[in-house]
């Protein structure tokens, strides 16, 4: 079996389900799978990664994380996962998370002495995928975060001022969709200009507040609509009007920024997309990598560094260098 992943071709996986035969837990048993779920701090990676290891099942012949013994995964099906990820046209990023979430469910695995180190190494060593792909997603002009606001501006409403704060933190401060709504009323300083934020590995940072019309729609938004009282500082707001208490969802950015690029007349844009305007603007003008690694929560600048434009721009500056022919198009 081993043999055809490596080779790339087409795979049968029913013979991989019939070897993993689902065991009866007993009273000590303990789901290795949910274990290393319920290990990850923010509530995207669990998705995420949850997500990931649904898929793997089925891969490999199971239903449900549930029902997967993992404990019976070896080295020859992880490269079945490896060779199906790549089929179905996965980058080398998705892929490695995939291989991620099989070393984590194994390590726990490991842990819980349900599979000895020699098993859990075979699985571990798994070369990730090598490779990169093109950025997806774009930077915005200053005409579409106007017109982004414009939209949250003319209703006149709470969730008008809601979404226009939600906008501008995007934006001007560079928020991951999850670090948004996890924003709670005492982690915005007004007075002072900053805003803190748990970020991935239950880290936090401090992102400075330096543009006024984001304090200004602070304010706003608070004093008028929200009130001063503790709390999650963007919740839900029915259509009545009514605000409660609940926290957003981070998939709920994606709905709202949705529905505010709808009414603005805008093409495609994502939560992401926000972030990523605010990290190329800021490597456009020559700030310190290290910087703006830090700005954005980046455990390393070479995530931040694949943000940097100046690659394409010297790129374009040299092939602009080309001689035009000049015979005229033949008609």
């Amino acid at each position: 079996m081993a043999d055809k992943v490596l080779s790339g071709e087409l795979l049968d996986l029913s013979d991989v389900s019939s070897q993993l035969v689902p065991q009866t837990p007993g009273p000590e048993y303990a789901n290795p799978a949910l274990l290393y779920l319920s290990s990850l701090t923010s509530a995207s990676s669990r998705r995420a990664m949850a997500s990931a290891l649904k898929n793997i099942a089925i891969i490999l012949g199971c239903t449900s994380i549930e029902d997967c013994p993992w404990e019976k995964i070896e080295r020859q099906h992880v490269f079945l996962v490896k060779a199906a990820m790549s089929k179905a046209g996965k980058t080398p990023n998705g892929i490695n998370m995939y291989l991620s979430a099989i070393r984590g469910v194994a390590r726990e695995a490991h842990y819980a002495k349900r599979i000895d180190k020699d098993h859990y190494d075979a699985i571990a060593s798994v070369k990730s995928e090598t490779g990169s792909r093109l950025a997806v997603g774009r930077s915005l002009p200053l005409t579409e975060v106007n017109a982004l606001l414009k939209s949250c501006w003319d209703e006149g409403t709470a969730a008008g001022a809601r979404d226009a704060l939600m906008m501008l933190l995007l934006y001007a401060c560079g928020l991951r969709r999850s670090e948004l709504v996890s924003v709670e009323k005492r982690d915005l300083n007004l007075a002072e200009g900053w805003v803190r934020i748990i970020g991935k590995g239950n880290k936090q940072r401090a992102v400075p507040i330096e543009i006024p019309i984001v304090i200004d729609a602070a304010r706003h938004y608070i004093e008028e609509w929200r009130g001063n009282h503790e709390g999650p500082l963007f919740t839900r707001i029915l259509k009545n009007g009514t605000i409660k208490d609940t926290a957003l969802s981070d998939q709920a950015v994606y709905y709202i920024l949705d529905k505010r690029r709808g009414l603005a007349g805008l093409g495609e844009l994502s939560p992401h997309d926000m972030r990523r305007t605010f990290i190329t603007t800021l490597l456009d003008a020559n700030i310190n990598l290290k910087t703006v690694a830090d700005l954005a929560g980046h455990k390393s600048v070479n995530t931040t560094a694949r943000y940097d434009r100046g690659g394409e721009k010297r790129m374009r500056e040299a092939v602009g260098r080309l001689p035009s022919p000049t015979t005229p198009r033949v008609n």
